[in-house]
C-alpha cells in the first residue's frame, strides 16, 4: 500500500503545479495541504 502510493506521488508532474523553480522542487506543509491532488490518491 505505501508503495503503491509513493508510486502516484512521483508520478505527479510536480512542475506543472507550480513546485519546481530553477530546476528545483520547492515544497511546504502548507502548499502541499493546499496542492489539487487528484481523488485516486486517497487511502
Amino acid at each position: 500500500m505505501l508503495q503503491n502510493l509513493c508510486d502516484k506521488l512521483n508520478d505527479i508532474d510536480w512542475r506543472e503545479l507550480g513546485f519546481v523553480c530553477d530546476g528545483r522542487f520547492l515544497f511546504s506543509q502548507r502548499s502541499l495541504e493546499n496542492a489539487m491532488l487528484d481523488s485516486s490518491l486517497m487511502l
